[in-house]
């Protein structure tokens, strides 16, 4: 899927390669949706292989956006805490 995430981010906007994440994401998330709904098990396997392929869209958003917004010293700094997020996002749901 890394491959494909490259030749996306190669060939489209940024704005739109996250786009097309967020859709995936989207898909899947209904997915695991019909497995509340339906209590099958094979929905929640779906959605979430469909949710997991979206993933390297966003990880390879985080160095190619620490490569245009930031000078070459500073870079390093903004990958290791744009990389943090997704972690403590994940944390701030378990809290909230």
């Amino acid at each position: 899927m890394n491959i494909l995430t490259t030749f996306l981010y190669s060939k489209f906007k940024s704005s739109t390669v996250l786009r097309i994440a967020s859709t995936i994401m989207i898909i899947g998330s209904w997915f695991r949706l019909l497995a509340a709904i339906n209590d099958w098990f094979g929905f929640i396997i779906i959605g979430q292989i469909i949710v997991m392929a979206a993933a390297p869209m966003y990880l390879n958003a985080i160095s190619l956006t620490a490569n245009v917004w930031f000078a070459d010293n500073e870079r390093a700094l903004a990958g290791a805490l744009m990389t943090l997020a997704s972690p403590l996002g994940s944390l701030m749901s378990f809290v909230i």
